[in-house]
């Protein structure tokens, strides 16, 4: 499941032959997503300033989840990117899934969402 975000707005739509639809009321959900990691990889010792860049994220609480652990994110003004620090990794060095969720439902991923521990 993802998380989605209802907004209100007008739309006025031009046709191709003027067969204009009757008016309407019509939904668009906008729908938070995040495609790009950075950094991929940081150290075991933790404290790495995760950045997952994407759109559509409000006021709401956002969480990494970092392999097992869950850590706040901050969402950057404008709402195009949220950041989250890495903790201090004690299992082995190696990849970990990175999710993002809010409301705890998982947000839309359009990226591998993996980061590397090294040692």
């Amino acid at each position: 499941a993802s998380a989605d975000v209802t907004r209100s707005f007008f739309v006025s739509m031009d046709v191709p032959g003027g067969l204009v639809p009757e008016p309407s009321n019509y939904s668009l959900s906008y729908v938070s997503a995040w495609h790009t990691l950075a950094p991929a990889f940081g150290s075991v010792t933790g404290y790495e300033l995760l950045t997952l860049s994407g759109g559509h994220f409000d006021s709401r609480d956002y969480f990494c989840v970092i392999g097992d652990v869950q850590r706040p994110a901050t969402v950057q003004p404008g709402g195009t990117s949220v950041t989250c620090w890495t903790p201090h990794w004690t299992r082995p060095a190696g990849l970990v899934q990175i999710e993002l969720l809010v409301d705890g439902i998982a947000v839309h991923r359009d990226a591998s969402g993996q980061f590397e521990f090294l040692a």
